[in-house]
């Protein structure tokens, strides 16, 4: 999943499903990265309820924010940060 994130295969749809938190992130992270904001908003609701604290969790609110503003949304994505 982390080609499909980061790598050269951004493309890749579906992507496995996830079995660990840091693979709901990479899932969500590609998945937006495609537009396919709806697939990631998910996997991020599931990394919240899965990892509540610590630095995926972190990185999960941050990645939210950033889909609100790719999507116009800026002062909605305050509240993520």
């Amino acid at each position: 999943m982390a080609d499909a994130a980061f790598g050269d295969r951004p493309a890749d749809w579906p992507l496995p499903s996830a079995t660990t938190p840091d693979q709901l992130w990479l899932r969500a992270v590609a998945a937006g990265g495609q537009g396919r904001y709806g697939a990631a908003y998910r996997d991020l609701a599931v990394l919240r309820r899965t990892a509540p604290t610590g630095r995926l969790a972190s990185l999960g609110l941050s990645t939210q924010a950033s889909f609100l503003r790719q999507l116009g949304w800026h002062s909605v994505a305050r509240g993520w940060d």
